[in-house]
């Protein structure tokens, strides 16, 4: 926000940080709008497990625990998720113009999310999809090619360390599917 004129709709579940984007938003009242609440392919109520000393890797997956550095996630808070599809047929106004980037770190819920968006993402056609991607899917048995059979119409990239920029990869290939920390962007194919 500070560095661009960028817009953002940000969706966050989680009370500590939704507070900390409440905040920008009153830096930034109308270039960022945030709702508290989390997305999903359903609309329901889930647990969000969380360490109360680090709530970057709170989740919605309980069997995540089983990752040696998330044994702390022992918290929990009741979370409302919901489609996006859902939100964008009833607040079109929210999403006017383009869409360049769709970001989506979820720790493990990515798949989850995009199914819920497939009709915003067929009518609004974002041009770049990032998200993260790492030992979570290996419980939810999502690999990179399964997200790329949901997202047919982009290309994956894999973002490389370093700022040493982006890698083609094919999806189908199984190197290209470990669960290992990687940031990956999916470029929308042109035509």
């Amino acid at each position: 926000l500070k560095n661009s004129n960028s817009k953002i709709v940000a969706f966050e579940p989680h009370l500590i940080s939704f507070k900390k984007l409440s905040k920008l938003k009153k830096k930034y009242p109308d270039r960022i709008k945030v709702f508290n609440f989390g997305l999903s392919n359903q609309n329901k109520i889930l647990n969000l497990y969380y360490d109360k000393e680090n709530s970057l890797w709170a989740n919605f997956n309980p069997e995540v625990n089983e990752i040696d550095y998330l044994k702390n996630n022992k918290m929990k808070q009741k979370c409302k998720v919901r489609k996006l599809d859902e939100i964008f047929s009833k607040n079109k106004n929210l999403f006017k113009g383009k869409i360049n980037l769709l970001k989506i770190d979820t720790e493990g819920y990515e798949y989850e999310v995009l199914s819920g968006a497939l009709k915003f993402l067929q009518n609004k056609k974002p041009k770049y999809i990032l998200i993260e991607y790492n030992w979570h899917h290996l419980f939810k048995e999502v690999s990179i090619y399964k997200i790329s059979k949901l997202l047919s119409n982009y290309e994956v990239f894999k973002v490389l360390p370093h700022s040493s920029g982006l890698l083609k990869i094919n999806p189908i290939r199984p190197e290209n599917n470990f669960y290992n920390y990687s940031n990956y962007v999916f470029k929308r194919k042109r035509k």
